[in-house]
């Protein structure tokens, strides 16, 4: 863009709900070079620009890029009242299993927005630890880990359910 062209938000808008349907049309490649576009583009006061990079590491890890996450993470710290920056973090951290990561940054996002459908599917995708068998001592406590060893149950496995 040379210095007699104006920014304009909206078109950059509209190219960004393309690249979106590129990234979950899979064409990972395709959606991170609209994405780049707009990021390029964007003025530093665009109030979309966080998102916009947030799709653009979620992408990049997608394509493979395990370093990308730091993008995510680095949007996310800098916007912490939009969800959908969150959801991205969260579900690039699960695409990589930092399980810990991604259930922080699910619990962040949901906190933002306590019915976002995505978080919540999210989280029920990920799925939830146990409680430990006695409460009272430490999760890694050998006891527990000893207890909660001889009563997880594994489908197929002779003996349990």
């Amino acid at each position: 863009m040379n210095s007699f062209e104006t920014y304009d938000g909206a078109k950059y808008r509209k190219r960004f709900y393309d690249a979106v349907k590129l990234y979950r049309n899979s064409d990972y490649e395709g959606a991170l070079a609209v994405f780049r576009e707009i990021i390029t583009a964007a003025e530093q006061e665009d109030v979309y620009r966080n998102k916009y990079r947030s799709y653009e590491g979620l992408t990049r890890v997608c394509l493979g890029e395990k370093h990308a996450v730091e993008l995510c993470r680095e949007v996310a710290a800098e916007d912490l009242k939009d969800v959908e920056v969150q959801y991205n973090l969260a579900l690039a951290e699960y695409k990589l299993n930092n399980r810990r990561r991604a259930v922080l940054a699910v619990q962040r996002g949901l906190s933002i927005d306590a019915r976002n459908p995505e978080l919540r599917r999210l989280r029920i995708l990920m799925g939830s630890r146990r409680q430990p068998v006695i409460r009272l001592l430490d999760r890694d406590h050998g006891i527990n880990k000893w207890l909660g060893k001889l009563t997880y149950s594994k489908p197929g496995k002779p003996g349990r359910s």
